[in-house]
């Protein structure tokens, strides 16, 4: 089965603003997982660190830098970069007009104004799809079976989002860097780059392909030639709750009366727990909110932890498709 992931990054660096996007290919994903679990399993043993979850996102791995003043964000992105098959970095940004004048946007009904560091702002979420519609616009001969992209809030419609979303084979995963392993090796990489571009003050070219350490790394720029296709046409942000990773694993919060229930939760270990089954089945896993009541399926668990997530349990399942509650308790 071969698959892609995308996800992506703003990166600023003084006055100059650009958005990253990393795409990987990875042509046989069940070998991929057990090599990536065999390779993390390897340099955390070196490390001596214990390993807590399944998959760990860039961030996290900068901050066990930190914690044990090791560079182990470096060492599991070169070492991923040998497991996928290709890296693709994009790097969006906008120059001002060939005679030097500062360049306007116009985005939105209402043709909205924006400068080309706002520009980029704008569409800092969008930013795996548009690297996803590019590099299927550039090559019209990609032959992969599915597409993983990270979910992100208010994506708001242009015609490279409509495509992309359009496509069968997308899926949008929530926690996606924490719940698939492509997704997670995309976050991974441009994590990575990013951090190093930073440290070592490099230019967003394709001189990049070279300096970075990382195997079957090609670069491309996403610039003024495509803003007809990336620049959004509404403020209204899209849906597309039909491209949802299903099974979706969703944690019911319970009894709310605890100050910042939502921000605890995701710092527990059934929340771990949670990202790592998902991660075994292709899914995904969030807190529920009221809107998810449009999108559960009969493949979708309803998890529980206490009386009162329960009780919300039994009625949601009467009154969704949702297939079935679980303890939480069993998955620890």
């Amino acid at each position: 089965m071969i698959v892609k992931g995308y996800d992506g990054k703003g990166f600023n660096s003084g006055d100059f603003t650009a958005n990253l996007a990393v795409e990987v290919t990875i042509e046989e994903f069940e070998q991929y997982k057990q090599d990536y679990n065999d390779l993390m399993e390897e340099i955390f043993d070196n490390l001596a660190f214990p390993r807590e979850r399944t998959l760990y996102k860039g961030s996290e791995l900068k901050n066990l830098y930190y914690e044990h003043d090791q560079p182990i964000l470096e060492r599991v992105a070169t070492r991923l970069s040998e497991l996928v098959d290709e890296i693709t970095l994009s790097y969006q940004y906008h120059q001002d007009e060939e005679d030097g004048s500062p360049k306007t946007i116009y985005c939105y009904e209402d043709d909205e104004e924006y400068t080309p560091p706002q520009f980029v702002r704008e569409v800092r979420n969008e930013i795996p799809i548009i690297s996803c519609y590019v590099e299927h616009d550039l090559d019209s001969n990609n032959q992969e079976d599915a597409i993983y992209i990270d979910h992100c809030s208010d994506i708001k419609p242009s015609p490279a989002v409509r495509e992309v979303i359009d496509w069968p084979k997308t899926s949008i995963c929530f926690s996606g860097d924490e719940t698939n392993y492509a997704i997670n090796a995309a976050d991974v990489l441009v994590k990575y780059i990013a951090e190093k571009c930073k440290s070592r003050n490099w230019f967003l070219n394709s001189a990049l392909s070279n300096k970075l350490s990382l195997d079957s790394i090609q670069t491309r720029m996403i610039g003024n030639g495509w803003l007809h296709s990336i620049v959004p046409e509404q403020t209204k942000p899209m849906r597309y709750r039909h491209r949802y990773t299903h099974p979706l694993f969703v944690l019911l919060k319970g009894d709310e009366n605890f100050k910042g229930t939502a921000t605890m939760l995701r710092k527990t270990p059934v929340y771990g727990s949670l990202k790592d089954r998902a991660a075994s089945e292709n899914g995904s896993v969030k807190l529920f909110d009221e809107n998810d009541v449009d999108f559960l399926r009969s493949s979708d668990y309803l998890v529980y932890h206490d009386k009162v997530s329960e009780k919300q349990a039994d009625s949601l399942l009467k009154l969704t498709h949702a297939g079935q509650k679980i303890n939480a308790e069993d998955l620890m």
